[in-house]
């Protein structure tokens, strides 16, 4: 039975982890606007936590809102030009 519950808690250990260390990372205020990210999207939840993590690890000083602001404007250009953006319609 233990071991059915093991895969399941994996990835929400890895989660907890995450947090705990964004606590440390970011102020109160950026932390809550990643949270609400997290909810909307979880996939570029992880993108920015991921970068957020190494610039924190890289420099040592705690990201504020603005800066969090600026590094999610960034990782959603970067995705929207990794799927084109452009739509084109071909006709035979």
């Amino acid at each position: 039975m233990d071991q059915d519950n093991k895969p399941k808690q994996e990835p929400r250990d890895k989660e907890e982890e995450i947090k705990r260390l964004l606590v440390i990372a970011l102020t109160p205020e950026a932390y809550t606007r990643l949270m609400n990210v997290r909810i909307a999207n979880p996939e570029f939840f992880q993108q920015a936590a991921s970068v957020v993590l190494q610039i924190f690890s890289r420099y040592g000083k705690k990201v504020d809102e603005q800066s969090l602001i600026d590094i999610l404007r960034k990782l959603k250009e970067r995705s929207d030009s990794d799927k084109g953006g452009n739509i084109i319609i071909r006709r035979k």
